[in-house]
């Protein structure tokens, strides 16, 4: 019941908060703003999201590269696009796709690879931290000012300049790394025998590699790029529609920021609902009403989705049939 429960909570709640934000909205308004999208913004949206597919499969491969496994681009391309359909429809079964074709396809331990999948969660976050606190410190006011339409906050917060502000959370966040080494360093002082170290050693090797990469240098622009091209193909789908194309590029930073905030505390489905509520009440800060909000976030979520949906179809197919043969091919050789 729980495990059942885990799958389909992200579902229900997606749907849950879809429903709420999409209530009340005309469908004559949603289909007039679809129509008057511009296709050539919506294709460069869609270009951007095939380059970050892209760069996330190197990203993947510099990880896998400095544990010792040497996979080639098109393999680790393919698994990561089959992953990514998994994950649409079945929830939390992306990574786990992706990593077991790579070890049918080129003998990757499974456990080490969904340790550098968990590093890849882990180089998200801190682009994600540093998203956040360039927003803070770029859009103070902004910020403020909205929340505290919603909120009671205390004077002396709302005094707060936004360099103020950024060390304030960077206390919050120093102080939260500093007790995760404390629990690591208790952790590693237990003995043997109260705790699973020789089942979690591969896990803990894959993690392990995002603080191993041999070229720091390029794995960080690499993620750099992933990151910055989300905020290139939000604007892009701001000049797609008319209600959205006057907004400056700042606002998709703050889209950016707290849409990336909201899929890690708010866990649904494809990002479905969350997404859609989070980018609406977003634009509010921009002077873009509700509904038009709710419109350009449902236009974007789409054209996301879509775009991934279609890459991981292209690619799924191939992936198995040739991963397949991979692995039939290895247990010939072997059997000779």
């Amino acid at each position: 019941m729980k495990a059942i429960l885990k799958r389909f909570l992200p579902i229900l709640l997606a749907l849950a908060l879809l429903v709420y934000t999409l209530r009340g909205l005309p469908l004559a308004d949603l289909t007039s703003q679809l129509k008057q999208a511009l296709p050539e913004w919506i294709i460069g949206a869609a270009l951007i999201v095939t380059t970050q597919t892209l760069l996330r499969a190197i990203r993947w491969k510099m990880m896998l590269n400095s544990l010792g496994f040497r996979p080639t681009l098109g393999r680790a391309l393919l698994a990561t696009m089959a992953g990514n359909v998994a994950g649409l429809i079945i929830p939390g079964t992306g990574e786990l796709i992706r990593c077991t074709l790579l070890y049918r396809s080129d003998g990757v331990p499974i456990p080490q690879s969904v340790g550098t999948a968990v590093g890849e969660r882990i180089a998200d976050l801190m682009a994600v931290a540093v998203i956040l606190l360039v927003t803070l410190l770029v859009q103070t006011n902004r910020l403020v000012s909205y929340v505290s339409q919603y909120t009671s906050l205390n004077e002396r917060y709302q005094q707060l300049s936004g360099l103020q502000l950024v060390l304030l959370i960077a206390g919050v966040v120093l102080a939260g790394l500093l007790g995760l080494w404390l629990i690591r360093l208790f952790w590693l002082a237990l003995p043997e025998r109260y705790k699973f170290r020789d089942k979690l050693a591969g896990l803990q090797k894959g993690v392990s590699s995002v603080f191993n990469i041999p070229n720091l240098p390029v794995f960080l622009l690499v993620n750099i790029l992933i990151h910055g091209l989300s905020l290139v193909a939000i604007y892009v789908l701001f000049l797609a529609l008319p209600i959205t194309e006057n907004l400056p590029f700042s606002a998709a930073l703050t889209i950016v920021a707290v849409t990336s905030l909201g899929s890690i505390t708010i866990p649904t489905q494809a990002n479905i609902g969350s997404y859609h509520f989070l980018a609406s009440r977003t634009l509010l800060m921009y002077a873009i009403s509700l509904n038009n909000g709710v419109i350009w976030a449902t236009f974007s979520h789409a054209v996301f989705t879509l775009t991934s949906l279609g890459l991981s179809l292209i690619g799924i197919l191939p992936a198995l049939k040739y991963l397949n043969k991979r692995q039939d091919d290895n247990q010939t050789v072997q059997s000779k």
